[in-house]
């Protein structure tokens, strides 16, 4: 891309399956680089097309937003395991982890101990 050349991207299962033409070579960078030439020459697969910037910029905010999607299911697992160890009690008082009543409890009495 930075210096204006044509490429193909080949998934790399797809481009050994292509390169394994029957007979076993000796791997190097050398021969890999002849053989994916050569299935190129042979398979014609299509020049991958530039993105623009607005994809770009929506791939990474994509990436992002997945990455905040996993801290947060992380962030809940660590919670709900702490309310585990300090307030085991609290899971046999509502039916799900959920609704205000539920963090109503939880703010207000963070452990067993100081339900009364």
């Amino acid at each position: 891309e930075d210096y204006g050349y044509d490429y193909v991207i080949l998934n790399p299962l797809k481009a050994k399956k292509e390169m394994d033409m029957g007979l076993r070579h000796n791997k190097t960078d050398k021969t890999d680089a002849y053989h994916l030439a050569l299935i190129q020459r042979l398979y014609h697969h299509p020049i991958n097309q530039l993105q623009s910037q607005t994809y770009k910029q929506l791939n990474a905010l994509s990436r992002f937003y997945d990455q905040l999607t996993a801290d947060l299911v992380m962030a809940k697992n660590r919670l709900h395991q702490a309310l585990q160890s300090t307030f085991p009690e609290i899971e046999n008082l509502f039916s799900s982890a959920k609704g205000k009543n539920y963090w109503q409890i939880v703010v207000r009495y963070p452990h067993c101990d100081l339900v009364r």
